[in-house]
């Protein structure tokens, strides 16, 4: 791959393979005298609280750039300024690969640069990696990702392939492949890599996404809405895979399904990127700690309804960013779910003191009004976030639920039905809507709310058997 790297950052891989002299393994024998004893690297970093509370790393970016070229590294970008904790992170493995000139260190350098998003560095260590450890995918692997993130797709692909053949189970490679071929037009590759991918990992959304992608490119909209309903079905809170739907389905004429799997979309938890599916890049997330992967971590136990990590994951988080009203609202979230009704409640207050027209934290501060069973609170911030969105459905629920407490079904249904109406594929509001129809008398209507169920969702039992038990 030498020919693939640009000559500067052949001279930085060109250092890193000098500074060790002789490889054996994963350690050098007899490591170099480097040219003066460095300075401690973790101590050239401290610590200044900014204005918004947030904790920032102050350091000498031309002393640190020296240090590093003493150590056959390559010259950092800029870090003053950065988040703390990676950064000091950094400056001890760059010590510990100056004292031993093994390749673990190298690796965890590198590991680190790549998850806060320094690609040119993190680059030049995996391509040395990828000479010190040949054999090893994983550096191939890294190789390819940088590669890809820094919009070099020759060499993104040769790397990635490389890793593929040395670890023909890794379904992520093949995604990334896939996505690589898709974006230049070679959909028959594309279509064989997302194949690959969908074969080793069938119960995830990433294979279908990408074969509904290819078969959008070919103009097959069946085929392609076929293969993003079992993606969406695959994994429920993938919002790029109903991005994907809503513009497939808008291309094959479906306005309506369009506009639905779009709104779905919108309502989902926003992940970054590639960092959601990577699991390897999870790990450099997770050496690193940075808050990028705390938020991803967050937004993935909100969706699989873990309260406990995600209220574990977001005081972290707030440690780091005190003022960040969205992780607020996913803490009280949290803290509602665990039975933490005044934590809730404090957090929710101190979240819309920053920001009084957030719509999620609105709705929060509304929940926690109904299990306090102040419901002239819940309808008075219930009619202050349905005015900032009225096709917000969850606001139509909670209303709905509370008018049935309120004694009042007729109204706590049609507030239920138009949730429905907006988002049709919730099954479990569809079932609370047959149980409130029940319960007011309407057997018919009950009936025919789980009929229409079972329609868009045939496989669910719990629609059938509650449908069972009203036709008795």
């Amino acid at each position: 791959m030498t020919e693939r790297l640009a000559w500067y950052e052949w001279l930085a891989v060109l250092a890193l393979l000098a500074s060790g002299v002789v490889i054996v393994r994963a350690r050098v024998s007899s490591p170099p005298p480097l040219p003066s004893p460095p300075e401690a690297l973790p101590t050239l970093m401290r610590v200044e609280i900014a204005e918004d509370g947030r904790a920032i790393a102050r350091l000498d970016d031309d002393t640190l750039a020296t240090a590093c070229r003493a150590i056959g590294l390559p010259d950092p970008p800029r870090l003053d300024g950065a988040d703390p904790v990676p950064v000091r992170l950094l400056l001890e493995e760059m010590e510990a690969w100056a004292a031993t000139r093994a390749t673990p260190p190298l690796g965890r350098v590198g590991r680190i640069y790549q998850a806060i998003e320094m690609h040119g560095p993190a680059l030049a260590c995996f391509a040395a990696l990828t000479r010190l450890e040949p054999d090893e995918a994983v550096w191939q692997y890294f190789m390819g990702t940088e590669a890809q993130a820094l919009g070099r797709d020759d060499l993104a692909i040769e790397a990635l392939e490389a890793s593929r053949r040395r670890d023909p189970g890794d379904a992520t490679a093949c995604a990334r492949l896939g996505r690589l071929y898709l974006e230049r037009g070679d959909l028959d590759t594309a279509g064989a890599r997302y194949e690959q991918c969908r074969a080793l990992q069938p119960g995830r959304s990433l294979g279908h996404t990408g074969l509904g992608r290819v078969a959008a490119r070919r103009g097959d909209h069946a085929a392609a809405i076929e293969h993003l309903r079992r993606a969406v079905a695959a994994t429920p809170n993938d919002f790029l895979a109903y991005r994907h739907l809503s513009q497939t389905l808008a291309a094959a004429g479906d306005a309506d399904g369009a506009r639905r799997a779009s709104e779905r979309a919108e309502r989902l938890p926003h992940y970054e990127g590639w960092l959601v599916f990577d699991e390897k890049l999870q790990a450099s997330h997770a050496l690193a700690r940075t808050q990028r992967y705390l938020e991803n971590q967050m937004r993935l136990a909100a969706g699989a309804g873990d309260a406990t990590r995600l209220a574990e994951l977001a005081t972290r988080l707030l440690e780091r960013r005190p003022r960040d009203h969205n992780t607020m609202a996913l803490l009280a979230t949290a803290l509602i779910q665990l039975d933490r009704t005044e934590e809730a409640l404090e957090t929710v207050t101190g979240a819309l003191a920053l920001k009084p027209d957030g719509l999620r934290l609105l709705y929060t501060r509304a929940q926690i009004a109904a299990i306090q069973r102040d419901f002239d609170t819940v309808h008075r911030v219930l009619d202050r976030t349905e005015a900032i969105d009225p096709r917000f459905a969850p606001v139509h629920e909670l209303r709905g639920r509370v008018l049935f407490l309120e004694n009042r079904p007729e109204a706590g249904i049609a507030a239920i039905e138009t949730a429905v109406t907006l988002e049709p594929d919730v099954i479990p509001r569809r079932l609370l809507l047959a149980v409130m129809q029940e319960r007011s008398g309407d057997r018919d209507a009950a009936i025919r709310t789980l009929e229409a169920t079972l329609a868009i969702a045939p496989d669910d039992e719990r629609a059938r058997a509650m449908l069972q038990q009203l036709e008795r």
